[in-house]
């Protein structure tokens, strides 16, 4: 009877710890889970710093343009540097911007749409000041005219300038908000499932040491009655 009891509060106790661990292993699974969809939001922050970055460069060729708006070699290849910049931030405008993106949900997206749109109206702006300036004849500007062209050419930008704002310091403001939620949902992740597993575990071996005691208990009280009876 000892050897049995004995037995199966082997099996109980192995039962229990295996209880134990599949809790931990499943624990350990649901974090991953959840630090993946932190991961989206350093993804998401990564993906704006980029968008931030092509923005500031569009807005340095803007400057350098005007500046050698005069001349026709210098303004072309600031232009052209210009157009390969919103290329680039058009593609990842349509990155952030499609439904089945796991990185920004739809309210997001409907600021990310107002960007866009923002990023269109400033280039569309600059395409017309740049035709404007190829027809143009600058060859005989003194110094003094060139330099009222670069102004007078910052001012009818402003209008595009000022519109595009809205996507350089959008996208610092969602960048920033990004981090920090990423950063705040690691570390409450990481005390929360501390704590769990940490329960689990000391919760677990109580119990199988409470039930291998029970069962060890079990036959000696057995063993004591009957020889009480027998005496």
């Amino acid at each position: 009877m000892k050897n049995l009891l004995s037995k199966s509060g082997v099996g109980i106790a192995l039962l229990v710890a295996a209880l134990v661990a599949g809790v931990l292993w499943g624990s350990a699974q649901t974090q991953s889970g959840v630090e993946r969809a932190v991961r989206h939001n350093f993804v998401a922050a990564g993906m704006l710093s980029k968008l931030q970055v092509e923005g500031e460069k569009m807005r340095r060729y803007e400057k350098e343009m005007f500046i050698y708006v005069a001349d026709a070699p210098r303004r072309n290849g600031y232009m052209k540097e210009h157009d390969a910049a919103y290329t680039r931030m058009l593609a990842l405008l349509g990155g952030m911007l499609l439904p089945s993106s796991p990185y920004f949900n739809d309210a997001e997206r409907r600021q990310i749409l107002g960007w866009k749109e923002a990023a269109v109206f400033y280039a569309g702006e600059m395409a017309l000041l740049a035709r404007k300036a190829e027809g143009s004849s600058t060859l005989a500007l003194t110094p003094e005219q060139r330099v009222g062209l670069t102004v007078q050419y910052n001012d009818a930008i402003r209008a595009g300038k000022d519109r595009f704002r809205e996507l350089l310091g959008g996208t610092d403001k969602l960048r920033l908000a990004k981090e920090e939620s990423a950063q705040q949902i690691a570390a409450d992740i990481e005390a929360t499932f501390l704590k769990l597993r940490t329960g689990v575990l000391v919760g677990g071996l109580a119990l199988a040491a409470a039930v291998l005691l029970a069962l060890r208990r079990g036959p000696a009280a057995s063993a004591l009655h009957i020889a009480a009876r027998r005496a």
